[in-house]
């Protein structure tokens, strides 16, 4: 009788000394990229490590080629991950809330921490005369 209750507890503490084994393992294995700062966090993030800090739509003489208004899209943006990424920035304009054109922005590259301003603009306008009410909607990233 005794003999079974060693056989069980030598068999209990090998199935603990197995869970206690994955544990340090994954512990080991996860805690430097935790540390680092790594991207695998922003997995499910759209921007993966890019922070939009301003977005402004630029309908004025800025605008104007010839005697038409093409809007421009400016966003700021800011690498908060420990790598270097390519960004680039895909949007709807529109005017009256009918969609005007779409466009993406040009690709930047930034370092970690740093911070631009990227642009996008219709490639389709209005008489600059003329009045509209002009938006945007970004439509995705693509962040390499």
């Amino acid at each position: 009788m005794e003999h079974i209750n060693l056989f069980e507890q030598n068999k209990k503490r090998k199935i603990g000394y197995i869970l206690l084994t994955i544990l340090i393992a994954t512990v080991f294995t996860l805690l430097p990229l935790l540390l680092s700062g790594c991207d695998f966090l922003d997995i499910f993030s759209e921007t993966k490590g890019i922070e939009v800090k301003e977005e402004k739509l630029i309908t004025s003489w800025e605008a104007i080629i010839g005697d038409n208004l093409f809007p421009i899209l400016r966003v700021q943006i800011k690498n908060t991950s420990n790598s270097t990424k390519k960004v680039i920035c895909n949007v709807n304009f529109y005017a009256d809330g009918a969609l005007l054109s779409s466009d993406s922005s040009t690709i930047v590259t930034l370092a970690p921490g740093d911070v631009t301003y990227i642009y996008a603009q219709s490639n389709k306008g209005y008489r600059a005369w003329s009045t509209h009410e002009y938006s945007y909607k970004i439509t995705g990233w693509t962040i390499m």
